[in-house]
């Protein structure tokens, strides 16, 4: 059963990630971390400027642990451990796989774009209830946009993007779930 999940997922990144694009330049740049956090900092910035959180200081800091939550995980407890191959270094598809941007490392599984932006745009959404679905909805479109992104360039498969954006979406409940209780108990203002 998992190895025709693992058959599909890679029919499907050689799908999505064939054909030569007069977009190739757009993928290229929303995959850029530096772009990402730039854009990332401008925004959250503004949502807390705009939302006037009583508590900016605690939705930094958690935002940071957050950040540092997905990374650290992604890396020591996911791509470490199944060691599953990227496209672009994976010798049954790499003939077939467009590579945009540097290989990078060996492993993919998970996706270090999608946990680290899910897991963000999430504490956002958990600290700051109020802020407009317009707004939501634009976040989760650029998070989708930085998903594909990462298959687009030849870094990732399907499975890495999509378990990578639950494990930020997963990280986030739990950290702010933590704080939470932990403030309640303090008797802080959350």
């Amino acid at each position: 059963m998992i190895d025709k999940i693992i058959e599909l997922d890679k029919e499907l990144f050689i799908y999505l990630n064939k054909s030569e694009s007069i977009t190739d330049f757009f993928w290229i740049f929303i995959t850029d971390r530096k772009v990402m956090f730039v854009m990332l900092l401008s925004l959250i910035i503004y949502l807390l400027y705009k939302y006037e959180s009583n508590s900016y200081k605690l939705t930094i800091f958690l935002i940071i642990i957050t950040f540092i939550s997905t990374d650290l995980i992604h890396n020591h407890c996911f791509k470490e451990v199944f060691q599953r191959l990227r496209p672009c270094w994976d010798p049954e598809i790499s003939e077939k796989c467009r590579v945009l941007v540097e290989k990078g490392g060996e492993y993919g599984f998970v996706s270090g774009h999608a946990a680290n932006f899910f897991g963000i745009m999430s504490i956002i959404f958990f600290r700051l209830p109020n802020i407009k679905t317009l707004i939501k909805f634009i976040f989760f479109i650029w998070g989708l946009l930085i998903c594909y992104s990462r298959i687009h360039v030849g870094k990732h498969y399907p499975l890495d993007v999509f378990f990578g954006a639950i494990l930020g979406l997963i990280l986030a409940y739990l950290i702010h779930k933590i704080t939470k209780l932990f403030l309640s108990q303090k008797k802080y203002n959350y």
